[in-house]
């Protein structure tokens, strides 16, 4: 008097559950380098205090010292690092792109 129940369909789903984080895992790297190959500066900020997540080589460079060492500017407000971003409107621009999603240029 035994029992058996056949897993086989739970195994197929955790394999393909699997391979689809290590592609996940794969595709992440790959934007993760070519963002930080480009030449093209990229800063991303939050959308309600406009802090820093995340900048690229090529962002940094266009920053003066000491603002220009990796990760020097995460966690800091747009203010801290662009002089005058707030009495130039240049926080009031990422304020409307926040707001409507919609981009400038």
């Amino acid at each position: 008097y035994g029992s058996t129940i056949d897993v086989t369909a739970r195994v197929e789903a955790d394999l393909a559950r699997e391979e689809l984080l290590q592609l996940a895992a794969s595709q992440r790297q790959l934007l993760q380098s070519l963002l930080e190959h480009v030449a093209v500066g990229i800063c991303v900020v939050d959308g309600r205090e406009f802090r820093v997540k995340w900048s690229n080589p090529a962002y940094n460079d266009m920053l003066e010292p000491p603002l220009n060492v990796p990760g020097s500017i995460v966690g800091k407000c747009l203010e801290e690092f662009v002089p005058g971003a707030e009495t130039e409107g240049v926080t009031a621009i990422f304020r409307r792109v926040a707001e409507t999603g919609e981009g400038v240029f």
